[in-house]
């Protein structure tokens, strides 16, 4: 009875002492965890052409934004997010609860809760839109174009990586 005591107390703390194994939402084979050297080489094995752009930003100055283009289809990667524009997938012709649907039957999250937005100045009859967290913290939210269709989708760092519950 001993001996079986000390194993399961044994097994119980390399279970503690070992930590989980990372899962983060993929979108085209990239996420939030990858070196951007992996996420690039994904892509342009997807046909984009991967490097540095400057754009003007709202103070004047210039902004250097690292992304990945092919056609219309863009993937910017941001210090704390990835967007991934609708043609990316194909999907600028696919309603929000659509793209949801798909979300979920392709296996990227198991879950995806469409919210209601009330009307605003960009959306006078509101709009649908979406962010569902994953198993490790990262966020994936889906942004509509006016008419309801998807614009893009924002795979955001959130909490990933860092402790959960009320530590």
């Amino acid at each position: 009875m001993r001996t079986g005591l000390t194993i399961l107390t044994a097994i119980s703390l390399l279970y503690v002492a070992c930590p989980a194994q990372a899962d983060p939402i993929s979108v085209v084979g990239i996420n939030i965890l990858q070196s951007q050297q992996e996420r690039d080489a994904i892509a342009t094995s997807r046909g984009f052409t991967c490097g540095d752009n400057t754009y003007p930003s709202f103070d004047e100055t210039k902004v250097q934004i690292h992304e990945c283009l092919k056609d219309q289809a863009v993937i910017r990667f941001m210090s704390d997010s990835i967007i991934f524009s609708c043609s990316v997938f194909n999907r600028c012709n696919a309603t929000m609860r659509k793209v949801a649907e798909e979300i979920v039957t392709t296996g990227i999250l198991p879950t995806v809760h469409l919210e209601f937005n009330g009307p605003s100045r960009d959306f006078p009859s509101g709009a649908i839109t979406f962010c569902e967290e994953g198993t490790d913290g990262d966020v994936l939210c889906g942004e509509p174009t006016p008419d309801g269709n998807l614009r893009l989708l924002e795979l955001k760092m959130g909490n990933i990586g860092k402790p959960r519950g009320f530590n």
